[in-house]
């Protein structure tokens, strides 16, 4: 891996550890105790970040090992007095470190990263220190509490869900770190004054150091400002040159994706102790006047669901070219905007969105049951995913809840309704700056959006439902579009997934082929999709829509193309029919 896995706050003294690790499953649960971390016998290789289920990884076996031992043998220079960071992309589910033997700490959560420090681990006599590093991975894929997404709940890929993922699926890598540095940062433009506020977090032993903020655009200076840290919390005002300024005012948008750098630098004695690069958009999202806007402008969101499985490597992608080939596919095709379902997915995509110019419905992987542990393990990993993912300028809409998964009693039952409404409201309360939706599909609560899934394939229906709010309410897929005492108010109707039509030549006729309406060729299929996304925007009540979906997922074979990537229409009809013509 030659790129920083990390693209908003990227540091140069790094080491990937992607690679060759020993590995091994325990199914009997032994590992533990008999205490696999001191030493073991490993019989196996995979290749991380790939799930053992993959052939990427080497071992591609797709039966269930709920646990499962990862171990890496190496060696680094002794930090001294500074910081060893091991960071880990995302590892599903429960995840323990051991590092020379020693324990270092745990994570639970299959989608979202976390960091470690584990300099007191080495042998500070040395200069050069072997690290042998131990990860145990639990993950119990039968599970109906865990947020597992999309991942089968039965063991086997069919319909709708697909191969599991088990153990390390992003990047792992080491990062050393003065005592002094810089925590994280975070961004938030506002356009109205044209600034963006920059709360920085610092871990400073020293009585004091200088906090400086350098932004740029192109190269050209746009501001810089420096403070006397003495704490752990800054908060830096950044005045942006007026919008009118051809030189500088740019703001992001999917047709302008405008960006600045940032480059912060903590001095301490006179010395950079640390230097971190990042950047950030200046843009709105939101609902004015009725309407959903992005940059105080109405925007027709025309996107494409997006659920992020690739062939060989599952829910990883094999390079950071398949992350930037979807996003200029997905663009290609005329779409402005992707709704990720079910995964929270590998932040370089979400870098190529920025880059490229996609805006993006961030959607949280839920579980299939409702009680207090499922809430609690949910709240706990959106939490950790709306502070990663914050600084994105391509984050558009919020998505905690879908079709009401995990609380399928809604209707009769108060507290599913209450958990949707705090689910909400602590979004809000942590990011008032985008959209947040209370359940996508159905069945919403207090929502900023209304949201509608809908797989009618007869044209004719699919434009008279559309033509009223009357219409529409009582909800197309069997659910009331509001649940309880909740009601229509007003807010932009988007048709958050439509389509779904399935074709594949070679597996069109196989039993466990997959899709919601069906085509008998190439031509008819590309005929249908053309057909369907003109009449969808043709409806005046509609503000915006989600096609099902960009790319076939196993047997599911309902995409634009095949899960190679392998275009099954003429992207350029698709393109056309976005754009109108």
């Amino acid at each position: 891996m030659d790129y920083y896995p990390r693209p908003q706050f990227e540091r140069d003294a790094w080491r990937s550890l992607d690679g060759t690790w020993l590995f091994d499953f325990d199914d009997e649960h032994v590992g533990l105790t008999r205490k696999w971390y001191e030493r073991h016998d490993y019989e196996r290789r995979i290749t991380v970040p790939f799930a053992y289920q993959c052939a990427a990884s080497g071992i591609a076996d797709d039966n269930e090992h709920d646990a499962v031992w990862y171990e890496l043998r190496t060696e680094v220079n002794n930090v001294k007095d500074g910081i060893l960071r091991l960071h880990i992309g995302a590892s599903d589910y429960a995840t323990k470190v051991w590092a020379n033997g020693v324990y270092c700490g745990e994570h639970h959560g299959g989608y979202t990263p976390f960091s470690l420090d584990i300099e007191h681990c080495l042998d500070s006599s040395l200069d050069h220190c072997p690290l042998r590093l131990t990860i145990y991975v639990e993950d119990h894929s039968s599970d109906p509490t865990l947020p597992r997404g999309k991942q089968t709940f039965t063991g086997r890929s069919e319909g709708i869900f697909y191969t599991g993922t088990t153990g390390i699926w992003q990047s792992v890598w080491l990062e050393q770190l003065s005592r002094n540095h810089i925590e994280s940062v975070k961004y938030t433009p506002d356009t109205i004054s044209n600034q963006v506020r920059i709360e920085t977090e610092l871990s400073l032993r020293a009585p004091s150091g200088r906090l400086c903020v350098e932004v740029t655009r192109d190269g050209g200076a746009v501001a810089k400002e420096t403070v006397l840290a003495d704490g752990e919390r800054y908060v830096i005002c950044v005045d942006i040159p007026d919008f009118n300024d051809h030189h500088y005012g740019h703001w992001w948008s999917p047709e302008t994706p405008n960006l600045y750098d940032v480059k912060l630098s903590l001095e301490v004695d006179g010395q950079i102790v640390d230097e971190v690069r990042s950047y950030f958009g200046m843009r709105s999202v939101g609902v004015e006047h009725g309407r959903f806007c992005v940059n105080h402008m109405p925007f027709e969101t025309k996107s494409v669901l997006y659920q992020g499985y690739y062939p060989d490597s599952l829910m990883t992608a094999k390079s950071d070219d398949e992350l930037r080939h979807d996003v200029q596919l997905i663009k290609d095709m005329g779409f402005n905007s992707v709704r990720l379902h079910q995964k929270y997915e590998n932040p370089r995509f979400l870098y190529w969105c920025d880059r490229l110019g996609l805006l993006v419905w961030g959607e949280a992987p839920n579980a299939f049951d409702f009680s207090d542990e499922a809430c609690r393990r949910f709240i706990a990993e959106w939490l950790e995913a709306l502070k990663r993912d914050y600084n994105h300028p391509c984050i558009g809409v919020w998505v905690p809840l879908n079709e009401s998964w995990g609380m399928q009693k809604m209707k009769n039952v108060a507290t599913q309704r209450w958990f949707s409404v705090a689910t909400h409201a602590l979004t809000k309360a942590l990011d008032s700056s985008r959209p947040v939706l209370s359940n996508d599909g159905w069945e919403h609560t207090d929502s900023d959006l209304c949201t509608i899934h809908d797989y009618e394939a007869d044209l004719s229906i699919l434009k008279e439902r559309y033509s009223t709010v009357d219409n529409v309410m009582p909800g197309p897929q069997g659910r009331s579009v509001y649940v309880g005492k909740y009601r229509y108010e007003g807010e932009p109707i988007l048709l958050s997934e439509f389509g779904g039509i399935a074709f594949d030549e070679q597996k069109n006729k196989s039993e466990d082929a997959w899709g919601y309406s069906g085509a008998d060729s190439s031509k008819d299929f590309e005929r249908r999709v053309v057909d369907i996304i003109r009449t969808v925007r043709s409806c005046p009540l509609l503000q915006g829509y989600c096609y099902t979906q960009f790319n076939d997922v196993e047997q599911e074979i309902n995409g634009l193309v095949t899960m190679g990537r392998k275009p099954k229409l003429d992207v350029r009809a698709v393109a056309s029919a976005n754009a109108g013509i």
